[in-house]
């Protein structure tokens, strides 16, 4: 029920999406296929982010006989000026590394609930300045909740496997983090 996106929706304006679909099997696979599929179409039509959403949960919610919900995180980034405008329903704020240093994406003040958890939520947009070089880590629940059958990978774990990272390419990162979940797991 994981997914993610990444597309340019002009010239200037890189569109990223992530979100987890409750549920298991494949129900959870066809609402997870639908809202990648809805949201990718709605904020390419709609340039205000808080009404693409807006729209997203209405679409969403028309045929959800399972009562599933989404939690996302979608934002549109000015690759020219940094500037990210974000809409966070109900999902983990984001990571920012910042040369060697770990910032959280301050979605307290205009985070909402997961989509389709309440229906016609009015969502908000939050504003954060990215630096040249910043790595932005969007994340979900598969890589916190990770089991080693002890204990939970956590959060502090992903904001450590950032740090040691830190000025690396960005696909060294990502398999470093994707080895330290796989061996926190031990094939469990």
């Amino acid at each position: 029920g994981d997914y993610y996106d990444c597309f340019m929706l002009d010239d200037r304006h890189l569109c990223l999406v992530i979100g987890d679909v409750s549920g298991k099997g494949v129900p959870a696979s066809l609402f997870m296929a639908i809202s990648k599929t809805l949201t990718g179409s709605l904020t390419r039509r709609q340039r205000d982010l808080g009404q693409a959403i807006r729209d997203l949960e209405i679409e969403l919610s028309r045929e959800n006989p399972e009562c599933l919900f989404v939690t996302a995180f979608v934002a549109v980034l000015d690759v020219v000026s940094g500037h990210l405008e974000y809409i966070c329903a109900g999902h983990d704020a984001p990571i920012i590394l910042r040369r060697d240093k770990i910032l959280r994406i301050d979605t307290s003040g205009v985070g909402g609930p997961p989509l389709c958890a309440i229906g016609d939520y009015p969502f908000a947009t939050g504003h954060v300045a990215l630096e040249p070089d910043d790595l932005l880590c969007l994340f979900t629940d598969g890589i916190t909740e990770a089991d080693s059958q002890h204990e939970l990978f956590g959060i502090e774990r992903l904001k450590n496997g950032l740090v040691a990272t830190a000025g690396l390419p960005v696909e060294h990162t990502a398999t470093h983090l994707r080895d330290a979940v796989r061996q926190f797991e031990s094939g469990h």
